[in-house]
């Protein structure tokens, strides 16, 4: 036989040290297969975490996020979930809510509509500029322009009040227009689509809070188309005043004892504050 083929003997500290090569290209070899599949692990966990962040941004745009209407170039006519019809007059927006109307019917709008309200328990809250308009079942137009704020009643009955001031609420009834007379601190009910000497003899309601008296006057010159001679010096002076009267002359009287002053009719459309 051969000599070269005759391979000596291991010896122990040989045979343990082959066998623990072994065993450790094993164990290695373990290892990197369980790596393996964790990595395909978290892939398909990650891969699986995306697709559901992703259908929880549908969902929640699809769910949570309001519809907005526009009417940019033209009017456009709306029907809401629960029959409602709201025109939106050209250059409009309407924002709903996709709880509309399960958990309230409230909208918000900027500019111009009209509004057919379907009859409901749930009170229809239309959300303006600085107001809001609160109805069960109407038809009513809503006008903004600037911090002018103007609704027209055509059918049922509606509630006005400023949002920062609810409790403060004008309620209109059919053919009556609330106005704030373009100021935020003004307010006025009165007859819609009316001759003005019809309006004198029947404004309904006039409210001012913290306004000048030179915006008083000018307000009521316009509403009852009278003027109103006062001393100058004391037109930045502050009142606030609410009555029902559908007199100019009682209303006059009212102003003229804010400020210790005498009311004096000169004519039928000519008054005077004197001291």
């Amino acid at each position: 036989m051969n000599e070269k083929n005759i391979h000596e003997p291991l010896s122990p500290q040989e045979s343990d040290e082959m066998w623990q090569k072994i065993i450790s290209r094993i164990r290695n070899q373990e290892i990197e297969k369980k790596k393996k599949k964790l990595r395909r692990y978290y892939t398909l966990v990650s891969a699986a975490a995306i697709i559901i962040i992703g259908v929880l941004i549908l969902g929640y745009k699809t769910m949570l996020t309001p519809e907005v209407y526009y009417a940019e170039t033209q009017n456009v006519s709306i029907t809401l979930k629960d029959g409602s019809t709201v025109t939106l007059l050209k250059g409009a927006q309407l924002q709903v809510d996709r709880s509309f109307p399960t958990e309230n019917r409230e909208v918000y709008l900027q500019g111009n509509a009209i509004f057919h309200v379907a009859k409901s328990k749930t009170p229809f809250i239309v959300h303006g500029n600085n107001y809001q308009t609160k109805v069960l079942g109407t038809v009513f137009k809503v006008v903004q322009n600037g911090q002018s704020f103007t609704v027209d009643l055509y059918e049922g009955k509606v509630q006005v009040s400023k949002n920062d001031k609810p409790d403060y609420q004008y309620t209109l009834k059919p053919k009556e227009t609330f106005s704030n007379l373009g100021s935020l601190k003004m307010a006025s009910v009165k007859p819609t689509d009316q001759k003005a000497e019809i309006e004198r003899q029947r404004v309904t309601t006039l409210a001012f809070s913290d306004a000048t008296l030179n915006e008083v006057i000018s307000a009521i010159q316009d509403i009852y188309g009278i003027q109103i001679r006062y001393p100058q010096e004391i037109g930045s002076s502050k009142i606030t005043l609410s009555t029902q009267t559908t007199e100019e002359d009682a209303l006059i009287e009212m102003i003229a004892f804010q400020f210790n002053l005498k009311a004096k009719k000169i004519n039928d459309t000519t008054f005077e504050l004197e001291e």
